[in-house]
């Protein structure tokens, strides 16, 4: 289970303190294709997010 999650401005972002709670989080967002960022816990940056957040982010897929 994520520590937490928040909606915001239609994406969902995810903190989780765990690597199994991240593959967790990808896995579903593989089957429910969704806009989702997920931080773990003591990662500065996010360890992962949606392939659809590219063009709306200016960022470059993982």
């Amino acid at each position: 289970m994520p520590l937490s999650v928040l909606f915001y401005d239609g994406i969902f972002l995810v903190h989780v303190d765990t690597f199994t709670q991240l593959e967790e989080e990808i896995r579903l967002d593989e089957r429910v294709p969704s806009q989702v960022i997920v931080w773990l816990k003591g990662s500065p940056a996010p360890a992962y997010w949606s392939e659809s957040l590219d063009a709306r982010m200016g960022l470059a897929h993982r």
